[in-house]
């Protein structure tokens, strides 16, 4: 497993935020975070400052995606942050959405990704720096690029 290297809580916080992706789970996957998270989203599409902007967040992510698979390739700690890299598929649900505006729904994506995680002491997500080639995301759902 790519968590095998990390300390016992931190892979078993990694996973539980993996499941909840895997399984569309909104609320596992806001159980993962601290009420007070920060997270610094590259694509500017999750930036939140607490647990409730990020529900609004999720949500709208949720209603625009369904997730077929969350691999985990590579897991590292240091400095009392763990790097997570992941590749995401699924597919679009629907096209008036923020990050669907161009969509074919139904369209299937594939994306590279690194999230840096910050935990709490009770083994919440308190920063999470999220990078994912949303570019690319766009690009394979769009009908202009069909």
């Amino acid at each position: 497993m790519p968590t095998d290297n990390l300390e016992p809580a931190v892979a078993k916080a990694v996973e539980r935020w993996a499941v909840a992706l895997r399984e569309n789970d909104i609320e596992a996957h806001l159980a993962c975070f601290a009420p007070d998270v920060r997270i610094t989203d590259a694509a500017e599409i999750f930036n939140a400052a607490d647990r409730d902007i990020l529900r609004t967040s999720l949500t709208s992510w949720y209603e625009q995606f369904e997730h077929d698979g969350l691999e985990v390739h590579t897991c590292f700690s240091g400095s009392g942050r763990t790097a997570v890299q992941w590749r995401l598929s699924g597919q679009a649900r629907t096209n008036n959405g923020e990050a669907t505006r161009d969509a074919v729904v139904g369209a299937h994506f594939s994306i590279l990704g690194l999230n840096v995680f910050r935990y709490s002491a009770d083994m919440r997500i308190s920063e999470l720096g999220a990078y994912g080639d949303t570019a690319l995301l766009r690009r394979q759902i769009s009908r202009s690029t069909r």
